[in-house]
């Protein structure tokens, strides 16, 4: 680059005087003058960059004394690193012809500090734009480049941690309609996490509004986000977003005028894991409920059929002793028919507690379904009509005279349940495989094994229940109905419990009611059962001995009658030790001893067991309130000679003898 040396210059065809360069000097060295008061930072430069001239101002900002700048070229004041940038920069800017820049660029103090200096270059050229002269003016920018990068720093930490933050972020412009109402939002930016929690992709939506990317959202989240945009006060809420299926925890705040930021979590696996737990709670509460219920239901049973025991007992026996022409008859049979109403009204409630009296064969559901089909014909309302869907199903291992109680139960519920107009029932069964988190989502759930089940499915389109009678439905005595006794309900839990099935139940105000009972599926066939009644054959004589062991008065009373009328001799004991002892005495003369189960100081089981010691040959029938498989289990194996419940009649009790004695 050719250097100025003060001759003129030739301009094409004219020429540049000497008059011309020293006004220009003159102009310069006035400006000179002014600028050795100023504060800002001057420097004169040939065409190379070499520093001919500078202020005070501008000697203080480098930190040097003036003769230390002069004759240098002003890059080498710059960070060594950085002398090929900046000389590289100037040059192209004096070589492009330009007549003035700004530049900004760091320069190193005679100290080793640094300081930034904000430059206006000016370029005088001749009529051919060669450049003779660059003229600069220096602007101290330390403390606001600071501040710059002070805040890029904070801009950049901030960034991160918008963009490593797990809480989904969002920032949006809020849109209005004429009138100032929102009616829409723009995103402006989001967070990787929000991404995440949304499924939505930064790409796709950033620019775009909310009915761009979701054109069914709801009113909800327009009016909530605007009411924060526009009145810059925060909300915080939880709410379900039907457009993405997703529960989120929301806070949202106004950063700026007519915009809003939000701070979502996903809060849809715990509202799941926080439903399942609730749920698993009601049926742990409910099921204990149950249980108590079923304890105390199985103990007023027990303790009833002990009363039943003598009333029904004392009945028969009376019978017995009176000629056909009797008028007594007629009240006895009305005694007799009484006890047996009550005593049904027991087997529901021991049903209810699970220790109901079943005797369990594999069974077909639908043969059984077919038998009743009569029967609930007549049975339930003339408005319902009853149609059945039947498939071909495996047997189940039931008692089948309780799973008809649980269908008659059912339909006729179901039958009652449409209470105008015309209804339909339909009975539907099938197979299906159920799994751990099916059977826990059935009404009660006692760690029934998963498998393969057979369900009877009983719908109806009635009334439905209301969320209060759903919950209490299988409670004993509760009922809907102003007459009901309330146990039906019941026993049907206590059955399908007793077989260890579950009930699934749907039902929904004013659309109806689904009950779905589920029985597990057995290997083995369906029997056909011989219903030919067998008769007991009355004593002749008989000169056997019976010890009776019983706890109740009342029982033995009736029971020592009883046998005595069927010819046998009775020795009676009042508890086990009472019993052992007897038979201790009497054991040679003792054919069979009638053994209650509950009896205090020594019960039937410890009693059993002295007696055996007594002698390993001893016939022993057990004798209880409770259903035998209940109430035998702690004698399984250990050769119990029968079982009768209580309360008995007296054929009842003949059979049960003479198989045992026999």
């Amino acid at each position: 680059m050719p250097r100025y040396d003060g001759r003129p210059l030739a301009v094409d065809s004219e020429q540049i005087t000497n008059s011309d360069i020293w006004a220009r000097r003159a102009t310069i060295k006035r400006l000179q003058a002014i600028s050795n008061q100023s504060s800002v930072g001057y420097c004169q430069m040939d065409a190379d960059a070499r520093i001919e001239d500078c202020n005070p101002a501008f000697s203080r900002m480098l930190g040097r004394p003036r003769d230390q700048i002069v004759g240098d070229v002003l890059c080498n004041f710059t960070p060594a690193e950085d002398h090929d940038t900046a000389r590289t920069a100037l040059m192209n800017a004096v070589d492009g012809g330009e007549t003035e820049i700004l530049v900004r660029r760091r320069f190193s103090r005679a100290d080793g500090s640094i300081i930034w200096l904000g430059l206006t270059l000016s370029i005088v050229r001749t009529p051919k734009t060669d450049p003779i002269l660059l003229f600069a003016i220096a602007v101290d920018l330390s403390d606001q480049v600071k501040t710059e990068q002070a805040l890029a720093e904070s801009e950049k930490r901030y960034r991160q941690l918008f963009d490593t933050m797990t809480t989904g972020t969002a920032v949006h412009k809020i849109i209005c309609n004429a009138e100032g109402e929102p009616v829409d939002y723009e995103f402006i930016s989001t967070n990787p996490a929000f991404e995440l929690h949304t499924g939505l992709n930064a790409n796709d939506i950033v620019g775009k509004t909310v009915k761009d990317v979701l054109p069914a959202t709801e009113a909800f989240w327009i009016e909530t986000y605007g009411k924060v945009a526009l009145s810059g006060e925060p909300a915080q809420f939880e709410q379900y977003s039907k457009e993405l299926d997703r529960h989120f925890l929301v806070s949202a705040y106004c950063p700026e005028p007519l915009h809003f930021a939000v701070l979502i979590n996903d809060i849809t696996e715990q509202k799941r894991i926080a439903k399942e737990r609730e749920t698993l709670e009601r049926q742990v509460l409910h099921g204990q409920k149950l249980e108590s219920l079923g304890v105390l239901a199985g103990g007023i049973a027990h303790d009833f059929n002990n009363l039943l025991m003598a009333i029904l007992g004392n009945a028969d026996l009376a019978l017995e002793g009176l000629s056909p022409d009797e008028p007594a008859r007629r009240e006895l049979h009305e005694i007799e028919k009484a006890s047996r109403r009550a005593a049904d009204l027991c087997q529901q409630m021991l049903a209810y507690s699970g220790k109901g009296e079943f005797v369990v064969e594999p069974i077909d559901v639908c043969d059984l379904i077919h038998d009743i089909q009569g029967m609930l014909d007549v049975s339930i309302s003339k408005r319902a009509a009853l149609t059945l869907d039947l498939a071909d199903v495996p047997a189940v291992e039931a008692d089948a005279t309780q799973i008809q109680q649980v269908l008659m139960n059912l339909i006729i519920n179901a039958s009652e349940a449409i209470s105008s107009g015309s209804g339909l029932i339909t009975v539907t069964t099938g197979t299906m495989w159920c799994d751990r988190a099916y059977l826990q989502s059935t009404y009660i759930d006692e760690e029934v094994d998963e498998g393969q089940f057979v369900f009877i499915e009983i719908t109806d389109n009635g009334c439905g229940m209301t969320p209060e009678v759903y919950e209490r439905i299988f409670e004993p005595f509760f009922s809907t109905k102003f007459v009901g006794r309330g146990l039906g309900m019941a026993a049907v839990l206590g059955i399908v419990r007793g077989h260890n099935g579950v009930i699934k139940v749907y039902s929904e105000p004013g659309k109806g009611t689904t009950f779905k009972v589920l029985l597990p599926a057995s290997e083995k066939n369906s029997i056909q059962k011989d219903d030919t009644p067998t008769q007991a054959r009355l004593p002749s004589n008989r000169d056997e001995t019976i010890l009776l062991v019983d706890d109740e008065d009342i029982v033995l009373t009736a029971g020592t009658h009883m046998l005595q009328s069927l010819g046998f001799s009775v020795i009676s004991a009042r508890n086990g030790r009472e019993a052992v002892d007897c038979y201790r005495a009497s054991k040679v003369t003792i054919a069979c001893v009638i053994l209650d189960l509950t009896m205090p100081e020594m019960d039937g089981h410890e009693a059993f067991r002295a007696l055996r010691a007594i002698d390993k040959n001893v016939k022993v029938v057990l004798s209880s309130g409770y259903n035998e498989k209940h109430a035998v289990v702690q004698f399984n194996g250990k050769g119990l000679d029968g079982f009768i419940q209580k309360p008995y009649r007296t054929q009842q009790l003949l059979a049960v003898l003479e198989a045992a004695i026999a």
